[in-house]
Formats: structure tokens, sequence, C-alpha cells
């Protein structure tokens, strides 16, 4: 059984956890806010619409590992985990990777040069000292997604994460994962 720890984040809506697999070292943490990283051993899913359906035979689906937001913080553990053969399914609320930065006021740029804005693994698509736009950086986290073929289920949003003893609850709409 692993040891699992799961903390609200700030804003209340989305937990933050520390991972810690049977004998492994901890995967990851996830930072940003609005991400999340969940271990549940056999999870399985209830058959809705949204991007999360049983498999063929009519079975639940199962993921040892959800991730919780797509943004950069939600990629970049993707990324990471792919490397290390854990399977995993990113869950976004957002109809299409990027969304939440292209949404954004027209006139926003990044505060940082491009040379600092990429993922692991791949760099960004500017001239290093420019600062990209909202659209750009939008764009430029849809092309990491499908460069890496990262298992991204968009327009799934996530209601509420809880604890049962030692398993994990993800309540989305009118579906239930349960670890």
């Amino acid at each position: 059984m692993s040891a699992n720890r799961v903390e609200v984040g700030s804003s209340g809506v989305a937990p933050q956890s520390v991972i810690e697999a049977p004998s492994r070292k901890p995967l990851g943490h996830s930072v940003e806010e609005g991400a999340a990283l969940m271990e549940a051993a056999g999870l399985a899913a209830t058959a809705t619409t949204n991007g999360v359906s049983p498999d063929q035979a009519g079975a639940p689906e199962r993921h040892p590992v959800i991730v919780i937001g797509g943004g950069q913080s939600g990629l970049a553990t993707g990324y990471h985990l792919q490397r290390l053969g854990v399977p995993f399914v990113i869950l976004d609320g957002a109809a299409r990777i990027g969304d939440a930065w292209r949404q954004r006021w027209d006139s926003l740029r990044l505060f940082t040069p491009a040379m600092y804005d990429a993922l692991d693994g791949m760099k960004f698509p500017a001239h290093p000292h420019a600062f990209p736009t909202k659209d750009e950086m939008g764009d430029y986290l849809e092309s990491y997604a499908r460069r890496f073929a990262l298992p991204v289920r968009s327009g799934v949003r996530v209601d509420g994460l809880r604890r049962e003893g030692d398993r994990y609850v993800l309540h989305r709409g009118d579906a239930t994962l349960r670890g």
C-alpha cells in the first residue's frame, strides 16, 4: 500500500499532493495552483460523457495516477510520469489545452522572456529574448501535449476530491472515480 498525503491548495478548490508509490521515491510535487497529482491504484470511473468513459467491453477505466489540470505544471508532470513509465491521465476543465491562457485579456504577455518559458523536453518556439503573448503560450502548451502524446482529457471539470480511508474519491459531475 502506498503512503499518500493530499493538501488543499490555497484557493480551496484544487488539492495539491505528494505521491509516494510502493518501493519508489516520491514521483513529484504539483506546485501550480489548480493542478494536482493523485495516486489511486485501481482507479475506476463510471460511464460518463466529457471525455472519460468505460472501455469497449464496458468495464470501468483504471488509472494509477490522475493529474488534475492541464496547465504548465500538469503537462510537465505528465511528461515526467511518461518518462518513468507510470500510467496516467490528465483531466482539464477547458475545452482545449492552453485555453486558460487564450481566454485572458488581449494585451497579456508573459513577464519572462521565451528562454525561460519552456517546459522540460521542448524549447519555446520564439526568439529567446521575446516576451510571448497569451496565445503563443496557449499554442505552445497544446503543441507540447501533442508532441509527447500526453493523455489529456479536455472538457473534464473535477468538482471535488476527498479521501475515504486509504483511497481517494474524485467527483466530476455525475461521475465518481474511486481508488
